[in-house]
């Protein structure tokens, strides 16, 4: 058996990229909101099943505190700019 040589490729999945627009930087977070109507209309839900959510990621400048990380956000997060839509009365 021959040793293999140069870099071996890192374990598991590629880096995912950042969700910010016209950002390209790895991500480093990811965290979920609740689809947009336009999201939802090019989607084919299971039967019974009224929303979906999607992932999204975050770079170094663009991630969120894992603390609002670790919450669903709403269809209308603002996020990459400030999260408005984690209030104390919308977190258990």
């Amino acid at each position: 058996m021959t040793e293999p040589t140069g870099p071996l490729p890192a374990p598991g999945p590629p880096p995912r990229q950042c969700s910010a627009p016209a950002c390209t930087a790895p991500a480093v977070l990811q965290w979920q909101r609740i689809v947009t109507d336009a999201e939802l209309a090019q989607i084919t839900l299971p039967p019974g099943e009224t929303t979906a959510n999607v992932a999204v990621f975050g770079c170094d400048t663009h991630a969120m505190s894992l603390d609002s990380a670790a919450y669903l956000h709403l269809a209308t997060c603002t996020w990459p700019g400030p999260c408005t839509c984690l209030t104390p009365a919308a977190t258990p």
